[in-house]
C-alpha cells in the first residue's frame, strides 16, 4: 500500500479570515471660537467617580491600587484594609477565618472575641458611620452570610454566641436586605437539601433569640417574620423531609419565642397593608399547628381591629365626615399609644398608595409564586389574589362551596364609633362623628360598611379566624375577669356591626341583599355550625344574635328593627347553595344541643322552621309514610336536584322529621 501526503497548508491557513480588533476613538466635535471667547473657553473630560468612605466621591488616579476599590450593591467604595483602625483590621481577619475553622472550641472562643468587639464594644456600629463602604462590605460578603451559615443545631454553644450577633447585624445599615436576601434564596433554592438545612438554621435563630430586643425595632421584626413566615410555609413544602422537618422543629420553639415571633408578625399586619392576607394565613396554620398553645388571643383580634378602624377614620377625617380619630379603646385623645397608632396608620396607608418616602420590605415580594394562596371556599367571588392580573380575574366563578381548602388544620375599615347608638353613647365613639340625622343614619352606616370591607380579602381572613378561634371551646370561653370581659365585649359588637347589626338599639343597617354578599356574613356563617357545635359555652353567648342573623339573611326584603320581626313567608331561595347548607347545618345544631324552650329563643326558633317549611312547599315537597315491608326505588331526577341544593336527601329528611317533632312539643 502506498500512501500520498499533500502539502494544504496554504489552503488552511485561517488566520486572515479572523477580524482585525478595532479601537474605538472618540471624535470630538469642531467648536468655532471667536476672539473674545478663547480667555474664557474651558474643556471638561468625563471620568467615572468613585464613592469613597462616607459617600464622598473620591477623586481616581490611574495608578491607584485596583484593590483598594471594593464593590458593594450601593456603589464602589474604596478603602485599605491596613489604614483602618486596628478592631476592624482583627474582625475583617476573624470573618475571614469563620468559615475556614472546623474544631469547635477554636470556633467557639473567636466568636466570643467577636462578641466582645461588636456587642459590648459597638465596633460595628462605629464602623457604620466612620467606615460606611468597609462595614456594607463586610455585611454582604462576610459577617451576615457566615453566621448564617453557623446557625446549626449540631453545636448549640456556637448558636447560643451567633444569634445575638446576627440580629444585631440585621439591625446595622445593609444588615436587613442581606438576611432578606439570604433567606430567599435558602427557601427558593430547587434543591431540598438546601431547604432541609435552612428550616433547621431558621429554628435555631428562634430558639437563642430571647436576649435579643425587638420591641420598636421595625427592620429587624419584619426579617424575622419573613424567616418565621418562610419555616410555616415549609410545612407544605414539595419534598416530604422538609415538611416532616419543619412540622416537628415548629413544635421545638419554646412559648417565649412564638409569642415574639407572633409580635412581628402583628407588627407586619399593621405596617404593610400588602402583606395582610399572608400574615393570616400563617397565623392560621401556626394555630392549627401548635393547637396546645395559645397563638390566638382575645387582644390579637381587639388590635387588628384597631388597626383597620384608624385606617377607616383617617379616610373618613379627609372626607370630613369626622373631626379627629379614635380608636376602640376609647384612648385619650394626647395618649402616646393613640399617637404612636395613629402615625403607624398614616405610614402604612402612605406606603400602601405609593407615596412612601422609604422602600418597605414585603413578605409578598420575597415569597413571589412561592406561596401557595390558600383561599377558604367560603370566600365571596369578588375576593381576588394581589398577584393575579386582569386576565385571570375574568376567570373567577361565581359560585363556591363552603369548606375550606387550607391545607393544613394541624372600617379594611372598622366600625367601632357605632358602637353606641345617635341618642345613648355609654362608649364615647359617637363624639368624632358629625352630627347625623336619624333618617340618614342607615345610609351613613352603610357607606362605612362599604369602606371597612374594602379590603375583602384581609376582612375576609379575620373574621374566618375569629370564628376559628371562637370555635376552640379551650382557649374561647367567657371571661370572669372584668378587664378580659370588656375586650370580648368590644370585639364581639364590633363583629356585629360588620353583619350589619347594633346590639345596643338591636338595629339592622345593611340590607339583606348587601349583606349575603358581605365577606364578614359568608366567613361567619360558613363557621358557625363548627363554633355552635364544638364551644357550647360561646355558642350560648352568640345565640340572641345568631337566631337574629338566620332569620333576617334570607328574607327578600330590608327589616329596619328586629322588633319589626313577623312570621316568616319567604324560603331560602335568596341564599346561595352552600349559604342554604351552613344555614340547615347551623339550625340542626341548634335544635339538637341547645335548650330554646324559653322565650324569646322559642318564638325565634319557630320562625326559622317556618322558614324551612317554607323552603320545602316551594319545592313541592311531600312526605309519605313509608311502610317497613317496601322498598322504594330511586326517587326521580328533579326531587333529587332539588334535594341536593339544600343538603345531602339525608339531611332534608332528617330535618324535616326534626321540624315536625319540634312543632308537636
Amino acid at each position: 500500500m502506498t500512501a500520498t501526503v499533500e502539502t494544504v497548508s496554504e489552503q488552511l491557513d485561517l488566520a486572515a479570515i479572523i477580524p482585525a480588533e478595532k479601537v474605538v476613538s472618540a471624535v470630538a466635535r469642531a467648536i468655532t471660537l471667536s476672539e473674545s471667547d478663547v480667555a474664557t473657553a474651558t474643556v471638561q473630560i468625563a471620568k467615572p467617580q468613585v464613592i469613597g468612605e462616607n459617600e464622598e466621591y473620591a477623586e481616581t488616579d490611574s495608578g491607584d491600587d485596583i484593590d483598594n476599590f471594593w464593590q458593594t450593591s450601593v456603589g464602589k467604595f474604596k478603602f485599605c484594609v491596613d489604614d483602618l483602625p486596628q478592631p476592624l483590621q482583627y474582625i475583617h481577619q476573624l470573618l475571614q477565618e469563620l468559615s475556614k475553622v472546623e474544631k469547635p472550641d477554636i470556633l467557639y472562643y473567636m466568636l466570643q472575641c467577636l462578641n466582645v468587639l461588636i456587642l459590648h464594644g459597638d465596633a460595628c456600629t462605629k464602623a457604620s458611620k466612620e467606615h460606611r463602604g468597609f462595614f456594607i462590605w463586610c455585611q454582604e460578603n462576610l459577617l451576615i452570610k457566615n453566621l448564617w451559615e453557623l446557625c446549626n443545631s449540631e453545636h448549640s454553644h456556637i448558636c447560643q454566641t451567633v444569634v445575638p450577633l446576627l440580629l444585631h447585624c440585621i439591625t446595622l445599615p445593609a444588615g436587613s436586605d442581606v438576611f432578606w436576601r439570604v433567606i430567599q434564596e435558602a427557601f427558593h433554592s430547587p434543591d431540598w437539601c438546601v431547604r432541609f438545612t435552612a428550616v433547621e438554621r431558621v429554628t435555631v435563630i428562634t430558639r437563642f433569640m430571647d436576649s435579643s430586643p425587638l420591641r420598636n425595632i421595625q427592620p429587624l421584626q419584619a426579617a424575622l417574620a419573613n424567616a418565621f413566615c418562610y419555616l410555616i410555609s415549609s410545612m407544605d413544602d414539595s419534598n416530604v423531609y422538609v415538611a416532616q422537618r419543619a412540622t416537628l422543629y415548629l413544635g421545638t420553639i419554646h412559648d417565649s419565642a412564638v409569642k415574639s415571633l407572633i409580635m412581628c408578625l402583628e407588627t407586619q399586619f399593621d405596617c404593610v397593608i400588602v402583606d395582610r392576607p399572608m400574615v393570616l394565613q400563617s397565623l392560621y396554620q401556626l394555630h392549627n399547628s401548635l393547637s396546645e398553645r395559645k397563638i390566638l388571643t382575645w387582644d390579637f383580634f381587639l388590635n387588628r381591629f384597631d388597626t383597620l378602624f384608624i385606617e377607616a377614620q383617617i379616610s373618613l377625617e379627609k372626607t370630613g365626615d369626622i373631626t379627629y380619630l379614635r380608636d376602640l379603646r376609647n384612648s385619650d385623645m394626647n395618649s402616646e399609644a393613640l399617637i404612636r397608632k395613629i402615625h403607624r396608620a398614616h405610614e402604612a396607608l402612605s406606603q400602601s398608595n405609593g407615596s412612601g418616602g422609604s422602600s418597605v420590605k414585603t413578605l409578598s415580594a420575597s415569597f413571589g409564586t412561592k406561596w401557595p394562596y390558600k383561599r377558604t371556599m367560603s370566600a365571596p367571588a369578588s375576593i381576588v389574589t394581589r398577584h393575579e392580573n386582569k386576565e385571570t380575574k375574568e376567570k373567577i366563578y361565581s359560585r363556591q362551596y363552603s369548606a375550606p381548602i387550607l391545607k393544613r388544620k394541624s372600617s379594611r375599615f372598622g366600625l367601632g364609633q357605632f358602637i353606641g347608638t345617635s341618642n345613648s353613647i355609654p362608649d364615647g365613639h359617637m363624639h368624632s362623628l358629625n352630627v347625623i340625622e336619624d333618617q340618614n343614619m342607615t345610609t351613613f352606616l352603610q357607606r362605612i360598611i362599604d369602606l371597612e370591607e374594602a379590603d375583602k380579602e384581609t376582612m375576609h381572613l379575620l373574621v374566618f379566624l375569629l370564628m376559628q378561634f371562637l370555635s376552640r371551646s379551650d382557649q374561647a370561653y367567657p371571661a370572669e375577669e372584668k378587664h378580659l370581659a370588656k375586650i370580648q365585649g368590644t370585639v364581639l359588637r364590633h363583629l356585629y356591626l360588620l353583619l350589619g347589626y347594633s346590639q345596643n338599639d338591636r338595629g339592622l343597617y345593611l340590607p339583606p341583599q348587601r349583606l349575603r354578599s358581605s365577606p364578614a356574613f359568608s366567613a361567619f356563617l360558613s363557621n358557625l355550625p363548627q363554633l355552635l357545635d364544638q364551644n357550647h359555652l360561646m355558642g350560648r353567648l352568640l345565640l340572641p344574635t345568631c337566631l337574629i342573623l338566620l332569620q333576617y339573611a334570607p328574607s327578600p326584603y330590608y327589616i329596619p328593627n328586629t322588633m319589626e320581626f313577623q312570621q316568616p313567608t319567604y324560603s331560602l331561595w335568596s341564599l346561595e347553595p352552600h349559604f342554604r347548607k351552613n344555614w340547615l347545618m347551623a339550625l340542626v345544631v341548634l335544635l339538637y344541643k341547645y335548650q330554646y324552650s324559653q322565650q324569646p329563643y322559642c318564638m325565634q326558633l319557630t320562625s326559622l322552621i317556618k322558614i324551612v317549611l317554607n323552603t320545602l312547599d316551594s319545592q313541592h315537597h311531600h312526605c309519605k309514610r313509608i311502610p317497613a315491608t317496601i322498598i322504594m326505588g330511586a326517587p326521580p331526577s328533579r326531587s333529587r336536584d332539588i334535594f341536593m341544593k339544600l343538603g345531602t336527601p339525608l339531611v332534608c329528611i332528617k330535618m324535616h322529621f326534626l321540624i315536625v317533632e319540634s312543632l308537636k312539643v
